[in-house]
């Protein structure tokens, strides 16, 4: 048991920096000898290392929240925390050797649909912290409907730069 409590936010720092890795490179493809060839143009490997140090602070400062907002002896066990970053692992998809040759529609996560993977991870882990008490949402029930709609479609007016 007290294996899986330690192996599980390991494994999520693991592959958040990884994929925060991936996430800073470039998959291009280019012509030798008549038949393409892909390249993967990544960052040093000192990167990686800094990125899953970050994950590994970003995992303890979740830890120190968690106990600090959970009530004496009820405190959520921080896999369950950090599970939803696992998510993000999809990005080292197309960087693996062979799969983007093999199914080259994997070559999308590369590029931008990497940020909508993001955007999901982001919104599992808040979901997740969410219910298990780390954020609240009562700035949320102050506002109707109506409310809501027009400060999404104010945003997302802003945001595409129409």
């Amino acid at each position: 048991m007290r294996r899986a409590a330690v192996a599980g936010p390991l494994l999520a720092c693991l592959v958040t920096g990884a994929a925060l890795y991936v996430t800073r490179g470039v998959l291009d493809a280019t012509v030798r000898d008549g038949r393409a060839v892909r390249i993967a143009l990544l960052p040093p490997w000192e990167s990686l290392l800094g990125f899953v140090l970050l994950a590994g602070v970003a995992l303890l400062l979740l830890h120190r929240l968690a106990a600090r907002r959970a009530a004496p002896g009820a405190r959520a066990p921080l896999w369950s925390l950090v599970q939803p970053a696992l998510v993000a692992g999809v990005l080292l998809i197309p960087f693996l050797p062979f799969v983007a040759d093999w199914w080259p529609v994997v070559q999308v996560l590369a590029g931008p649909m990497g940020a909508l993977v993001w955007l999901v991870t982001g919104a599992l882990l808040a979901w997740s912290w969410w219910h298990h008490g780390l954020l609240s949402a009562g700035w949320l029930q102050g506002r109707s409907v109506g409310q809501w709609t027009a400060a999404i479609a104010i945003a997302t007016t802003l945001v595409s730069g129409a």
